[in-house]
């Protein structure tokens, strides 16, 4: 007789419910099958151009790949910008430009940007936006390439050309001979002009249209990057994970910059004209020209490389699209449980036509600009990061020359202490705020709240630097051009400003003419300057004691008459540490309100409207900001200006400012600026208690969208009432 085993009951219903989620997994890979093939969206997740689209480079469609190359890319993109700012000092002296022409050259920037950011952001959001991005680098390396013509067209210029010709020919030719002359107590000079005096205007002419031309396409390349390229990315990640992605990309911008300053600072202790021999001065003289144009050809390489990596990357990253076909199956299986019916192709149609319907159209361009514009968590915001950037632009474009002014610190030096002191402060400000948000998740009401707070200690910090300074020198000579010290009176000095420093180490004179120097050793390191009429020999130290001279670089000399070095007196005064110190605790704690601040601006919005909403700000930045600032700090700095450097009537660059009064104009402006931005928080504030910072309500949001497209076809009037209760 034969048994039949039978299985136990609870056994038996596990194998059966095995088989059923089997069934299920299986009826779930078909229906996403279904779902793929409707959206026919193959060809927007591959990688490549054209019909180069190998295989093995399909596995670098990851948003981690694209996060890597896309940051690389903004770091070089932020490192032009402050680059071109860390050498205006010098690129000022090369051309003998002042302040209100470079803030012009700056300005170019921000035209381009008023001119084509709303339009590129409306379009290129819903267009191949990996090469729209493409593009915008493009136009970064092209700007790097404008921007070296004026060297390759004007060459080093004259001046650079004499000054290495005179402390390096011991055979000099009859007109070097002239120029040294120049610097020491003979008589009379002739002032005429020369004959390359009346191509002056035309040498200022070349360098003006190249680097505002150059600015013009950098002004592109920015509109285009950010605008189109942060609601790439945010469309590729999880709102849940955004703010740790958001304080990543704001430190990557934040290096960019930085970076900048330190290769700035790194060409500038390069001679001009890197085939010749440096002259024997110090980078701290007034006449010192570092090679500012190296830097543009080192950016514009790195920004090919990258743009064109950047065009390989797919419509959507594969990631993305897997995740909208899940949202499409969750809409499916939430129908049938609430009706009791499944139409999957129906529901993906819908989507489809849905997405047809938000195709950018110079039509639609104007109700949606009026939706933004009805909306006060954006509009607050926008008022808000306007009046900021107004303040803060013209400080940190004018910055390093300050620090060169006030403080008495070569470009080089200027450029490294900005580039650190600020890098430090924002990585620490920024990575601090992204940790916090992402596991504390503040309320929106605590945030706007927060951001309150920071515009007021922004406010504070920027006052208080006006307090932190170092005595102004006092030259001996004429700042006025119009007489000399009775020791020097009969020397014949020319207008040309090249500070000397007496043997003492106490006195600072216009030049060695002024000082009445009649000799000039041009073998030493800074050049030593002797026979000087007006400096007394009883202020020499004995032989054997410390030497107070500047560098120490001085050799002791016994006679009737005292000696000099060229360049300023070494600077004794220490307020610069606690410049840097005010200014890495201030900016350390207000960029702990930038993740916030970004994540504000995304969130009060639709996803169809974020890429307008971006290139909105973008041209009110330009235009109320970005263009006005650095004309408007740059005429009030040539205000201050006390020496110019004069050729035949015409007006060059600042050699010497008054720097109390340059001081005050820096900081005080930004300051009250800063204030103001406040009442823009004050509204975000007022209006932010529903807004939805984290994808929480993403879900219900889609559901009150939905019944409100069924019940209402003037969908597109009246948006903006759901968008401001959200906000």
């Amino acid at each position: 007789m034969k048994y039949t085993a039978h299985k136990p009951d609870d056994e038996a219903g596990d194998e059966e419910q095995q088989l059923m989620l089997e069934g299920e997994k299986i009826d779930r890979s078909k229906d996403e099958l279904l779902v793929r093939k409707l959206l026919d969206q193959e060809e927007d997740i591959t990688c490549g151009v054209g019909s180069c689209t190998p295989a093995w480079a399909q596995v670098l469609a990851r948003k981690e790949v694209f996060l890597a190359v896309y940051w690389l890319a903004g770091i070089l993109q932020g490192m032009f910008f402050m680059y071109f700012v860390s050498i205006l000092s010098t690129f000022e002296k090369r051309f003998k430009l002042n302040s209100k022409q470079t803030g012009i050259i700056l300005s170019g920037n921000d035209i381009s940007q008023v001119m084509l950011a709303i339009v590129v952001a409306y379009f290129g959001h819903h267009g191949h936006r990996p090469r729209w991005i493409a593009l915008g680098i493009f136009c970064n390396a092209a700007a790097g390439l404008v921007a070296t013509l004026p060297h390759w067209i004007l060459g080093p210029g004259e001046a650079s050309v004499d000054l290495a010709n005179q402390y390096f020919q011991i055979n000099a030719t009859a007109q070097i001979k002239q120029k040294i002359s120049e610097d020491l107590c003979f008589l009379p000079a002739n002032t005429t002009c020369g004959t390359n005096d009346s191509n002056y205007d035309y040498s200022r002419l070349i360098p003006i249209i190249c680097l505002f031309f150059s600015e013009f396409f950098v002004g592109v390349g920015v509109a285009i990057y950010w605008s189109i390229g942060i609601i790439y990315l945010d469309d590729n990640i999880s709102k849940k994970s955004s703010p740790q992605y958001y304080a990543a990309q704001l430190m990557v911008r934040i290096c960019g910059p930085v970076l900048g300053f330190l290769l700035g600072s790194k060409c500038l202790t390069i001679w001009i004209d890197p085939s010749v021999e440096a002259p024997s001065i110090s980078t701290r003289d007034p006449r010192w020209l570092g090679a500012w144009w190296l830097g543009f050809l080192y950016l514009a390489c790195g920004l090919s490389i990258l743009g064109l990596m950047i065009a390989f990357f797919p419509r959507k990253l594969p990631e993305a699209f897997r995740q909208e076909v899940k949202t499409l199956l969750r809409k499916a299986d939430k129908d049938t449980s609430e009706f009791g019916t499944r139409d999957l192709e129906d529901i993906v149609l819908r989507h489809k036509e849905e997405k047809k319907s938000h195709i950018a159209s110079f039509k639609k361009l104007p109700s949606a600009l009026l939706r933004l514009f009805r909306n006060p968590v954006y509009m607050g915001n926008l008022f808000n990061t306007g009046a900021y950037v107004l303040a803060i632009t013209g400080y940190f474009n004018f910055k390093p020359k300050y620090l060169e002014s006030q403080f008495r610190r070569s470009a080089s030096q200027a450029n490294a202490i900005t580039g650190i002191a600020s890098l430090v402060a924002s990585v620490l400000g920024i990575g601090l705020s992204g940790v916090v948000m992402r596991l504390c998740r503040p309320s929106p009401r605590f945030l706007t709240g927060y951001l309150i707070f920071l515009t007021l200690w922004e406010t504070c910090a920027m006052t208080s630097l006006i307090f932190v300074g170092c005595p102004k020198p006092d030259i001996q000579g004429p700042l006025q051009m119009g007489s000399s010290l009775p020791c020097s009176q009969d020397c014949g000095c020319s207008e040309a400003f090249a500070p000397v420093c007496s043997e003492d180490g106490t006195t600072v004179f216009y030049s060695a003419c002024y000082a009445g120097c009649k000799e000039a050793d041009y073998s030493q390191s800074p050049v030593v300057y002797n026979s000087c009429l007006c400096i007394e020999v009883s202020n020499i130290t004995s032989v054997g004691t410390t030497s107070p001279f500047k560098d120490d670089s001085l050799p002791r000399k016994v006679g009737v008459l005292g000696s000099a070095t060229l360049g300023n007196c070494a600077e004794t005064c220490n307020s610069l540490i606690f410049y840097i110190i005010i200014t890495i605790i201030s900016k350390t704690v207000y960029a702990t309100g930038r993740v916030a601040s970004t994540m504000v601006h995304l969130r009060c919005v639709s996803d169809e409207e974020k890429g307008l909403a971006m290139g909105t700000m973008t041209v009110f930045m330009s235009f109320f900001a970005f263009i006005p600032a650095p004309i408007i700090m740059g005429l009030l700095i040539d205000s201050t200006c006390l020496v110019w450097n004069n050729s035949c009537g015409q007006r060059g660059n600042c050699w010497y400012y008054d720097t109390d009064q340059f001081r005050i104009a820096i900081h005080a402006l930004p300051a009250g600026l800063i204030l103001l931005s406040v009442v823009g928080d004050l509204v975000v504030f007022c209006y932010s208690k529903r807004m939805n910072l984290y994808g929480d309500n993403d879900d219900e949001d889609e559901d009150q969208k939905e019944k409100f497209r069924m019940n209402d076809p003037k969908e597109n009037a009246n948006t903006t009432e759901i968008e401001v209760k959200k906000c």
